[in-house]
């Protein structure tokens, strides 16, 4: 093989992978979509928009950021941003279910005890 058939051959190999690698990167992030608004929403129907505002609100920020970008087709900025929203919300969830839980144990434990919440 030649100088120019090789290099012609490996222009055209590059030239593939580059559209291989495209076709990949321009899949609409349906599924990371789907994840993150209903991650956020179970997070709003715990009670984290109370127990941690922050981060539930972040949550729904990089949600409603992922559906611009989703809509305007840069679907690799969807999926990272739908990717953070879940990740903020599943922390928004856990640590709110986690604190409903401390609460509610809390609350056993001063029951079994006797306790009201007036006496000492």
């Amino acid at each position: 093989m030649s100088q120019v058939q090789t290099k012609a051959l490996s222009i055209t190999l590059l030239f593939l992978v580059a559209v291989l690698i495209g076709a990949c990167a321009t899949r609409a992030p349906v599924q990371e979509m789907s994840d993150a608004r209903q991650a956020v929403a179970a997070a709003g129907d715990i009670g984290a928009k109370e127990y941690y505002p922050e981060v539930y609100e972040e949550a729904a920020m990089r949600l409603e950021s992922a559906e611009k970008n989703m809509q305007q087709g840069i679907y690799w900025a969807a999926k990272r941003d739908a990717d953070a929203a879940k990740d903020f919300a599943v922390d928004a969830l856990l640590s709110t279910r986690r604190r409903l839980e401390e609460n509610a144990s809390g609350q056993s434990d001063a029951e079994q005890s006797g306790a009201t919440p007036d006496s000492p």
